[in-house]
């Protein structure tokens, strides 16, 4: 029973913005229009969305591909998970992606990425297409 009702769910995103709510029509039009591969998106009275992806391939490139905003608003992403309690972070840092423009090759490593990074903030990680040395964004914690 568990395991039929989880697998329902498991190509399934978790998110809530960062402000106010969306009107729930202009945000299931705004998702179809730039993740055309959400099958279908489902609000909460809690302010929280599912949004149930065709793929697990699909939603993973979405949950790796942020971060999204609709209306400047971020959205809080991710995976569903089984047992899993919907409740709001108190939100004193904020994940944000930076591009570093002209950057020298030879810095294209982790170390040379997150010591440039470091003057802006604490950095975590590379994103995957940084670290395939394809395009150059690097997540930080400020």
């Amino acid at each position: 029973m568990i395991r039929e009702g989880s697998n329902r769910w498991n190509t399934t995103a978790v998110g809530y913005f960062l402000g106010k709510r969306p009107y729930f029509h202009h945000l299931t039009d705004f998702v179809r229009s730039i993740w055309p591969v959400v099958r279908d998106v489902k609000a909460m009275l809690n302010g929280f969305f599912f949004f149930q992806f065709k793929t697990m391939a699909a939603m993973e490139e979405v949950l790796e591909g942020g971060p999204w905003f609709f209306l400047r608003q971020p959205i809080v992403l991710q995976k569903w998970e089984l047992g899993m309690v919907l409740r709001k972070l108190k939100h004193t840092e904020v994940l944000v992606w930076i591009k570093l423009r002209h950057l020298p090759v030879e810095l294209w490593t982790t170390d040379g990425l997150s010591t440039v990074a470091s003057g802006i903030g604490r950095p975590l990680y590379p994103d995957a297409i940084t670290r395939a040395c394809t395009r150059l964004d690097f997540s930080l914690n400020v």
